[in-house]
């Protein structure tokens, strides 16, 4: 007889299938890009027009549509707990360690992002304002990026040899730079980029997600 942890395990791994990842990572540099020719538009022409608002508006619903899912990689870190998937290769201590962490911030950062998503859309269900969770999320997800590139670092794919040879180095090394980036401007109270450069840091990094997936996947 299966143990409840090895039922649970099984359950797990049909949430993970529906691959929710891989639905963000393939709207947002959609909504992204919408964001940035919105931004231009605006610094050309000064926005306001309909074309410029229509923009923002779909890549807002694009957005909504993202957070509406991303509640369910709450699941997909349990089960990589469970399943032992976040353990290094190369037997890394260190690294299994930091992964691990990563995993029980991603369902704090999910759970942050479900309570935002559901301010948003029915606000009437929650007594109190979205912002602090909205910033909460951001801190979570900034500390976990800064892991990754801890990570990175002790694995030696931060060397000057590393990314001049390896694309996957290099491609991660700039998407976590420019997250890490968003992360800090939308954790804090005072803007420190401009909607242009949000937009801009956004396409990068969503771009580079989108192809390393499309390339991870046709092989």
């Amino acid at each position: 007889m299966a143990s409840p942890k090895s039922n649970l395990a099984k359950i797990l791994d049909k949430i993970h299938a529906f691959n929710v990842g891989a639905h963000d990572d393939m709207l947002n540099p959609l909504s992204a890009v919408l964001k940035l020719l919105a931004e231009i538009r605006t610094l050309r022409e000064g926005g306001g027009d309909k074309v410029t608002v229509g923009l923002h508006q779909l890549s807002d619903q694009i957005d909504l549509s993202r957070y509406s899912l991303r509640f369910l990689l709450a699941f997909s870190s349990l089960r990589s707990i469970i399943r032992g998937t976040y353990q290094d290769k190369d037997g890394d201590q260190v690294v299994t360690s930091l992964r691990y962490v990563q995993q029980i911030l991603n369902i704090l950062y999910s759970y942050h992002e479900l309570q935002v998503y559901v301010r948003s859309i029915a606000p009437s269900l929650l007594h109190y304002s979205d912002t602090p969770y909205g910033r909460r999320s951001c801190q979570i997800w900034a500390i976990s990026i800064i892991l990754d590139l801890i990570c990175m670092h002790r694995k030696g794919e931060l060397s000057l040899d590393s990314l001049r040879v390896s694309r996957n180095s290099t491609l991660n090394f700039v998407a976590n730079v420019c997250n890490l980036a968003l992360a800090v401007h939308w954790s804090s109270t005072t803007s420190s980029l401009s909607p242009l450069q949000v937009a801009m840091l956004r396409t990068i990094s969503g771009l580079i997600a989108f192809f390393m997936r499309w390339y991870g996947t046709a092989e």
